[in-house]
């Protein structure tokens, strides 16, 4: 017998059986369900590291670029060794949930990738504080494709090139305080 998908709390768990008129036997049980997992990140941009503060499990695998570290303790200081860096937490209990983190070291705006293969394309506007930015695309021969205002996440605006034909075109980000254009190539 088994039993799948129940949500923590009591439950009453009662025997019948067939041959016996009127016999139940009932017993108790509390399942409890783990804590979910809860990840604080505190970035040091002049030592290039990222100190992460971990809850909800024993042991944490941390994907951190690729690389892979295992911890059984609340509290790491891993180095970010690139301008774009992405981090993937877990604990060792899949319903407790994943954490997933992009970290740019960068006060500078960002385009990734570029050239551009699957028709997004990410802009990193200096200051993970910007809530908007106003983009316009331009083709080769100066005519504007693209303009519209973009709500940014966590100084992040995404466009979506999917259907522009492969080349260059030029991308203009105007914020409160800055205007900046930038080559994207299309492949």
């Amino acid at each position: 017998m088994s039993f799948e998908n129940l949500d923590g709390g009591n439950y009453q768990l009662c025997f019948t059986a067939d041959t016996l008129s009127g016999f139940e036997r009932c017993v108790g049980v509390t399942l409890y369900e783990p804590q979910p997992l809860s990840v604080q990140s505190v970035v040091n941009t002049s030592n290039s590291e990222v100190s992460l503060v971990l809850n909800g499990g024993d042991t944490f695998e941390i994907i951190l670029n690729g690389k892979t570290f295992v911890t059984s303790q609340s509290s790491i200081n891993l180095p970010l060794d690139r301008i774009e860096n992405t981090i993937e937490i877990r604990s060792t209990q899949d319903c407790q949930g994943v954490y997933t983190e992009t970290i740019i070291l960068s006060n500078q705006v960002f385009i990734y990738p570029n050239p551009v293969l699957n028709g997004k394309v990410s802009i990193y506007l200096g200051d993970s504080s910007i809530e908007a930015a106003y983009a316009e695309l331009y083709d080769f021969n100066g005519n504007k494709i693209y303009s519209k205002e973009q709500q940014a996440t966590s100084g992040v605006i995404e466009l979506n090139v999917n259907g522009l034909r492969p080349g260059i075109y030029m991308v203009q980000i105007r914020t409160e305080n800055k205007l900046i254009t930038h080559k994207l190539v299309i492949r």
